[in-house]
């Protein structure tokens, strides 16, 4: 049973498989899923971002503090890097299997609820990875604390986890159906372009003018929604770009470097290594050890 997640807040379901947990991300790091997922799952990027790739599919950035839905059986493969100028970071994941439940309610004066006691369909939301939400990140990150914390008491409290757990649907459902995006459409002209030319001809200052806002402005707005600077987004952006020429192994080291504007293959070298812990080479060869 596919829905959208607004549509959630006009159901009522069972959560099954329930299971949160804090994941520490430690530098830059990669993470295949080799076998297809057992369960739905959120996952929010409280201080780090990522790119996802999956079979089939474009791969795309996650900004920080991003919510991530991964349905069931898909199989995925991240790169993750903290934030923090320590080098360590943290995502807070939450597995889950949600079902519909019919709900009843009598044609008597008390009109009262009575639940069917059959298990209905499986509910999810999307077939791929997808972001769900790259707003409310401390509201979400408070929601998926309480579930956490509830869950890991010695003393648990079936009721305050599964309040907690339903608290987050409920977000999910009104963040969809509820949230502003007015600052985001002010600057989507920027955004577009950047997303568009990894190796752009024009500067933070053109961009924000094309947006008819300052540069102050465009960069405020910019860092609520993405997390990072217009800069580092850029930079993202470059070595983004690089690896998705590295993907081919027809493209030789020389001509990435002309293709995304450094001076030779030995400095693409250099650069590239130091803003993902590995050469090209040692790239490649975990990409394609790794491929689905």
């Amino acid at each position: 049973m596919k829905i959208k997640y607004q549509e959630l807040s006009r159901l009522f379901f069972s959560i099954s498989e329930l299971f949160p947990v804090r994941q520490a991300v430690v530098g830059k790091t990669s993470f295949t899923m080799e076998k297809p997922r057992h369960t739905d799952a959120f996952l929010l990027f409280t201080d780090c971002t990522g790119i996802c790739y999956q079979e089939g599919e474009t791969p795309f950035y996650i900004p920080q503090g991003s919510l991530v839905y991964m349905p069931k059986d898909s199989r995925y493969m991240w790169e993750t890097s903290p934030l923090s100028e320590s080098g360590t970071g943290e995502r807070l994941l939450f597995e889950f299997t949600l079902n519909n439940v019919e709900i009843k309610r009598s044609n008597n004066e008390k009109r009262a609820f009575s639940v069917s006691e059959t298990q209905g369909e499986r509910i999810y939301f999307s077939d791929k990875v997808e972001i769900v939400s790259t707003d409310h990140k401390e509201l979400y990150r408070k929601l998926f604390s309480d579930l956490i914390s509830s869950f890991s008491k010695p003393d648990t409290s079936p009721l305050d986890v599964y309040i907690a757990a339903y608290e987050i649907f409920k977000t999910v459902a009104d963040d969809k159906s509820k949230k502003s995006h007015a600052d985001t459409r002010i600057i989507s002209k920027g955004i577009k372009y950047m997303e568009e030319n990894p190796i752009p001809d024009k500067s933070i200052a053109e961009i924000s003018a094309m947006c008819g806002v300052s540069v102050g402005c465009f960069e405020k707005f910019f860092k609520a929604h993405y997390g990072i600077t217009p800069v580092e987004f850029l930079n993202a952006q470059k070595i983004f770009y690089i690896k998705e020429l590295l993907r081919d192994k027809n493209n030789s080291l020389e001509e990435i470097a002309e293709k995304t504007g450094y001076c030779d293959s030995g400095y693409l070298c250099r650069i590239f290594k130091k803003k993902t812990g590995m050469t090209p080479g040692e790239y490649r060869k975990l990409y394609f050890s790794n491929m689905f």
